[in-house]
């Protein structure tokens, strides 16, 4: 008989019935998943994640601002003749070619 090899399974105190039968049928249509025709391949990679798009993009608007009021800060230092913040070496060459070209003027 073909269901020989089951009996000891459903017979086992600890698997009803019930469960027996959710088991076969979840094993019975995953075959049935299985056999179907699929496009040759990998599957296309998933969209991305909307949220995390927004937050990158929130990231990289905050960054250009911090750089834009940072650029601002340097100018006014420079203006006024008092550091507020200690500038990055990139900007130090701006502020003392800036200072150069403001003394020139006076």
């Amino acid at each position: 008989c073909r269901s020989e090899p089951l009996r000891p399974l459903y017979r086992s105190p600890r698997v009803t019935w019930e469960t027996f039968y959710e088991w076969y049928n979840r094993a019975l249509a995953a075959l049935q998943n299985s056999l179907t025709d699929r496009e040759p391949g990998r599957p296309a990679n998933p969209p991305p994640d909307p949220e995390k798009v927004r937050l990158e993009r929130e990231k990289d608007e905050l960054q250009h601002k911090v750089k834009l009021l940072q650029a601002a800060i340097l100018i006014r230092d420079v203006i006024d003749g008092v550091p507020r913040v200690a500038a990055p070496q990139s900007q130090d060459i701006l502020a003392s070619r800036v200072k150069t070209t403001c003394a020139g003027k006076s």
